[in-house]
């Protein structure tokens, strides 16, 4: 189920919410909520409850951490 609920919360949280009379305007919002909504709001459980971009950020910070 993991793999698929993104698309599950796309269709109905994005998607079906919306008519969109060209494609090039649909496009536009699934890349908006996938890259803005999706990585930067929702957490997810295998990140330890964080979202996507704040693990990929705090593994950036700690892989420039030399320790000597």
């Amino acid at each position: 189920m993991e793999k698929t609920y993104p698309v599950y919360t796309l269709k109905n949280e994005c998607i079906y919410l919306y008519e969109f009379s060209k494609e090039e305007s649909l496009y536009q919002a699934v890349e908006e909520f996938a890259y803005v909504t999706y990585n930067h709001v929702r957490p997810h459980s295998s990140n330890e409850y964080q979202t996507p971009w704040a693990t990929r950020y705090a593994k950036n910070i700690f892989s420039k951490i030399s320790i000597t």
